[in-house]
């Protein structure tokens, strides 16, 4: 049964993250959801695996495990919410709009990535193996102080690793439920059960209307009406100097 349960996982997980449960090391995946949005808070989670059987709650959905942003809405609840309820090693890190106000995101995802390797490393779950943290290979590797872990970036992750798609998802479910259970309700101006915070058209329509709230992040709404504005300049007409 154990047998027939691993080779079954290598239909799912990345043969890199098989080889290292075989070796009897441990995969931790991260990514955060947030980054790019303009309204709301920035979640980064961490799914550790330490073998095989981790995932034996997820057998009978696992069919349904994608990249969160091509799942449906539907999908990614159910899924997330299966994660938070059953999986063992979850860990999610928020920042709230003042934080991230003042802080640069690489830096928060590079902090994040430490406060969830040593949230696992403190009750002794994650003796060695492997970070796996989604972003471009062009930023800075992540750092972790422990020589039995080696921490790796790697581009569209949360594509590749079953471990980085379910940290998205469980991430993706906690933010999404805070937008639409309690954003939504506190500022019903701006549609957030529905953009989730992200700059659609009619959020931006919204703000333009009514201005932002104390959830918005202002340096980002800058940069979006300074270039409508620009976009807005450079169409008109020009007028001939005489």
């Amino acid at each position: 049964m154990k047998r027939r349960f691993k080779e079954y996982l290598r239909n799912y997980l990345n043969p890199f993250e098989y080889n290292l449960l075989i070796e009897g090391k441990a995969v931790l995946g991260i990514d955060e959801v947030g980054r790019g949005s303009i309204a709301g808070p920035m979640f980064v989670g961490g799914v550790l695996l330490t073998n095989f059987f981790d995932l034996k709650f997820l057998e009978p959905f696992i069919d349904d495990v994608k990249d969160s942003k091509q799942m449906s809405e539907q999908k990614r609840n159910k899924i997330g919410k299966l994660i938070l309820t059953h999986f063992p090693y979850l860990y999610v890190v928020g920042y709230p709009v003042t934080v991230i106000e003042r802080r640069s995101m690489a830096e928060l995802v590079g902090e994040s990535v430490q406060v969830i390797v040593r949230h696992f490393r403190d009750r002794n779950e994650f003796k060695s193996g492997v970070v796996i943290v989604d972003g471009l290979r062009s930023v800075r590797e992540p750092v972790v102080p422990y020589p039995d872990i080696t921490a790796i970036r790697v581009k569209r992750a949360d594509s590749l690793f079953l471990s980085v798609k379910l940290a998205a998802l469980a991430a993706k479910y906690l933010r999404d439920y805070m937008m639409r259970k309690k954003y939504a309700r506190l500022h019903p101006k701006y549609g957030l059960a529905r953009n989730k915070g992200y700059a659609t058209t009619f959020h931006i329509q919204r703000i333009a209307r009514f201005g932002s709230s104390s959830i918005h992040r202002t340096r980002f709404l800058r940069k979006i009406f300074d270039r409508i504005e620009y976009d807005h300049n450079k169409d008109s007409p020009r007028r001939n100097s005489e």
